[in-house]
């Protein structure tokens, strides 16, 4: 790893800025007072002070007489990470509060489900819809390609796994022959008693289900997110059902995992 590539990681994982990055990097050489640290990181003076305050409360930092020295990386990157989830957590807690609160202060109630097709931008609308339509299903066909790009695998794995199962539901899920699946995956298959098999051939990334919806997932040229996808969302009887026959025709011919 070079040296920037070191910056690069304490900022984007780790939640440092640049001024933390330099100071904190400076002080595994030798412990310093403020003006020695200004010289050797090239961190202003001005901002020496409350950089080292705010690397302090973060765990990075400890000060003896005036002279500031830089915890050990084993012990200060463990304590972050621990302090990271802890504040992750309370985040999560507080928003599912304000979830509650708020939908139950609108009192929100939907006198129809909109029919489509319409197009859902973005992985968070995404979701959504799939967090609105799985419970709702009792039995699902899905089929994935892109969806089990590492990236993709990891938001969808993270949010299918927090749902709340409340019914044995039919899960059946295509995917291509080529295919490797992870321990994790494995896991959500047994919790879902999912049935998986693998078929040779270009698959769409899909979920048709027995409450006649459909959604379509393609990849989003034009947009700048880090999973750049929209998907195509269609509730319609005739349509999801002929789908449906269809994919149990491919069912049969498909391989067993």
């Amino acid at each position: 790893m070079s040296l920037e590539e070191l910056k690069a990681k304490l900022k984007e994982v780790f939640e440092l800025n640049t001024y933390e990055t330099s100071v904190y990097l400076t002080l595994l050489k030798k412990g310093m007072r403020a003006d020695e640290i200004s010289r050797n990181s090239r961190v202003p003076r001005p901002r020496v002070y409350d950089t080292l305050e705010s690397l302090k409360s973060k765990g990075f930092v400890y000060e003896k007489d005036d002279v500031y020295y830089a915890v050990h990386p084993a012990l200060a990157l463990s304590s972050r990470v621990a302090l990271l989830k802890a504040e992750f957590e309370e985040k999560q807690r507080k928003m599912s509060e304000a979830v509650n609160e708020i939908v139950s202060f609108l009192n929100l109630t939907q006198t129809s489900e909109p029919k489509g097709p319409f197009v859902l931008h973005g992985i968070a609308s995404i979701l959504s819809l799939l967090l609105k339509v799985f419970p709702e299903s009792h039995k699902i066909f899905l089929t994935l390609n892109k969806a089990l790009d590492s990236e993709a695998r990891r938001v969808f794995r993270s949010v299918i796994s927090g749902l709340s199962i409340k019914e044995k539901k039919e899960l059946r899920v295509l995917i291509p022959y080529n295919v490797k699946l992870e321990a994790e995956d494995f896991e959500l298959i047994t919790l879902f008693g999912a049935q998986v098999r693998t078929i040779r051939g270009f698959l769409l990334d899909m979920m048709i289900t027995d409450k006649d919806d459909v959604i379509i997932g393609l990849p989003d040229p034009l947009s700048t997110e880090r999973l750049p996808v929209v998907a195509v969302y269609l509730k319609d009887h005739s349509f999801a059902s002929s789908l449906f026959r269809s994919m149990e025709e491919t069912w049969k011919i498909a391989e067993e995992l």
